[in-house]
């Protein structure tokens, strides 16, 4: 099961599990893939969404978030992975996995972290 902690997001695909992750290794990733700098923090969730919006951007964050927990798989099987799943709830995987992985500053006395709604469940399945 993915850790929401550490920027997990957990899905299946047909019979395979794969599980989505944004630890510090792959933001910085992520970041050089888009030419992001990082002098601005707050901003960088906005571009990343914006970059994630060509079929080329939403491949390759999902290349990179994988890579981690799935080493073997390439970025031609990512494209039918995101096929698969479909564009827009892989997208919807992605932010919701960056929402883990970057929390808003501001701390909630209790509940989900600040931003992160109920929404995507770990272990969810899309056929």
């Amino acid at each position: 099961m993915g850790n929401r902690l550490k920027g997990e997001i957990e899905f299946k695909s047909g019979a395979e599990t794969y599980v989505l992750r944004f630890g510090m290794n792959e933001l910085i990733e992520l970041q050089e893939a888009y030419g992001i700098d990082d002098e601005d923090m707050d901003a960088l969730m906005p571009k990343l969404a914006a970059k994630m919006d060509a079929l080329k951007g939403r491949r390759k964050a999902v290349f990179i978030a994988l890579k981690a927990n799935h080493p073997e798989i390439t970025e031609q099987q990512v494209g039918d992975l995101v096929s698969d799943v479909g564009f827009q709830q892989m997208g919807k995987l992605i932010l919701d996995a960056l929402r883990w992985a970057l929390p808003e500053k501001k701390k909630e006395a209790e509940g989900s972290p600040a931003g992160k709604g109920d929404d995507v469940q770990p272990g969810m399945t899309f056929s």
